[in-house]
């Protein structure tokens, strides 16, 4: 099996996901390829987070929910090298046609990966 081939098969199928003529490329590629990638790798992207956010305050465990979530988005949204990595836990489940579409409008993808990835953290707590 080809890479392609494999990391389609990697991706989990997201029923909820509505598919419409009038959606955008950006939406669809949102909702083809970042979100099944975002399920796929939820354990990895949310476990990376937190031991992050421990790492930076030994006390985290302890926090209340609403602070945890504040510190959350403090580390993953204020932190350039963690939003990086988290960034790459996601590219690299990519096709190389998949990364291309992605370069050339990076700055609005990322903007959404980076939300998206901020959202499924926070739900945790």
């Amino acid at each position: 099996m080809i890479r392609k081939e494999t990391i389609a098969a990697l991706r989990p199928d997201i029923p909820s996901i509505k598919r419409l003529e009038s959606m955008t490329d950006i939406e669809k590629f949102q909702n083809d390829v970042i979100r099944p990638i975002l399920k796929y790798q939820h354990d990895v992207i949310v476990g990376y987070a937190i031991s992050k956010a421990v790492d930076r305050n030994s006390k985290f465990p302890n926090l209340i929910a609403i602070e945890k979530e504040r510190y959350l988005d403090k580390v993953t949204l204020k932190d350039s090298k963690i939003k990086r990595e988290l960034n790459g836990m996601v590219l690299g489940l990519m096709t190389v046609e998949e990364m291309n579409k992605y370069l050339a409008i990076e700055s609005e993808y990322k903007r959404r990966i980076n939300t998206m990835i901020r959202e499924r953290i926070v739900s945790t707590f």
